[in-house]
């Protein structure tokens, strides 16, 4: 499970494709964990409107990065 960056007190992860359809990262802050889709920054879990949107920011500042991350390590995991 990659880490893909630490924003503020947001630490965010990408879980492989075989381990979590739909391409999305996992975001762990305060005691929780929310899982926010890559495609369209929708958040997958149910939080509060205002939860939703500092995550949906946080994830749309490391978006390129956690896509191109998830790609790789799904490549790998097809190769393997």
């Amino acid at each position: 499970m990659p880490r893909i960056a630490t924003d503020g007190k947001y630490v965010i992860y990408v879980h492989v494709r075989d381990e979590h359809p739909p391409p999305h990262v996992h975001v762990y802050y305060d005691g929780k964990v929310s899982r926010v889709s890559l495609f369209d920054l929708r958040v997958m879990d149910a939080v509060s409107q205002r939860e939703s949107r500092m995550l949906e920011r946080v994830v749309s500042r490391h978006r390129v990065h956690a896509l191109a991350v998830w790609a790789e390590v799904n490549e790998q995991s097809d190769r393997e």
